[in-house]
């Protein structure tokens, strides 16, 4: 059974048309109840662009500490970018944004610069977890953020959670609203939808940039 119907296939089409790179889609096995969504989904994107190739790993074969996940990797993308679950509802098109970029290109913003020069400039790493649910319109805000700062650097890992599928890391870290992102597993964090010069600011405030 197809996930996207007829209209929601011409809209991805439309968005990802002008890829110029191939994106290689990393799916990292871990068996859930959402794993063949997760499968179905990656399978019909590479159909609806010649740029998309999906790959399966198992978790031992990749950094991550957790799964199921989808890397996403190409030329353009300096980081580590993975969301962990299935991007459905409101994650989906902070998603698919993620992919279109990795094909395309990213254009940084003097601030996102400025954190790459100070991050390599004091030899520091950046992890970014951000807790995101299907049904928050605030939620793609953060993740995009993320994203973009993982494609930029290789500084930088941005990690996605859909936090109704990884309870234990979201009770872990005390999340009790989305989007909540964590930095460098606990050194800070800040809860809200930020737009990225406010949350680039706030992420240099916490590693004293």
């Amino acid at each position: 059974m197809a996930i996207f119907d007829e209209e929601i296939r011409k809209q991805i089409k439309e968005i990802l048309k002008d890829m110029n790179k191939e994106v290689t889609l990393i799916l990292v096995k871990k068996e859930n109840p959402y794993f063949n969504d997760i499968k179905g989904m990656l399978q019909e994107l590479s159909e609806l662009s010649d740029k998309i190739k999906v790959e399966m790993k198992e978790l031992n074969e990749t950094n991550l500490e957790d799964g199921p996940a989808i890397i996403i990797t190409s030329e353009y993308v300096k980081g580590e970018v993975a969301y962990f679950g299935l991007p459905s509802g409101y994650e989906f098109g902070s998603f698919l944004e993620a992919i279109r970029i990795a094909g395309t290109g990213l254009k940084m913003s003097n601030l996102m610069k400025d954190l790459i020069e100070k991050l390599e400039k004091n030899n520091k790493e950046l992890l970014l977890e951000v807790f995101v649910t299907p049904s928050c319109p605030h939620c793609p805000t953060s993740a995009l953020v993320s994203y973009r700062l993982g494609i930029a650097s290789k500084k930088i890992k941005a990690h996605v959670f859909e936090a109704i599928e990884f309870p234990d890391l979201a009770n872990k870290y005390n999340v009790s609203g989305v989007p909540h992102t964590v930095i460098n597993k606990g050194e800070g964090e800040y809860i809200g939808g930020y737009p990225e010069p406010y949350a680039i600011e706030k992420i240099k405030e916490i590693l004293k940039l």
